[in-house]
């Protein structure tokens, strides 16, 4: 069971730029594979359009994320 569940975020939201420059994946990827093989395990994974963030690094972002 993933530590932090997918959640989404508004490209409209005005915190959607600060997802800029984060490990990001997508639009074919997947959260599953990416959680087994590239360590994403403890990733806080927010959708924002068709990408995938880890805001580990922005913690702020995840929680504002519905």
């Amino acid at each position: 069971m993933p530590k932090y569940a997918l959640r989404y975020l508004s490209t409209k939201d005005p915190y959607a730029r600060q997802l800029e420059g984060l490990p990001s994946f997508g639009p074919n990827g997947n959260l599953t594979g990416m959680r087994k093989n590239f360590g994403w395990e403890n990733a806080m994974p927010v959708k924002s359009g068709q990408y995938v963030y880890d805001c580990s690094s922005k913690p702020f972002l995840y929680e504002r994320a519905g």
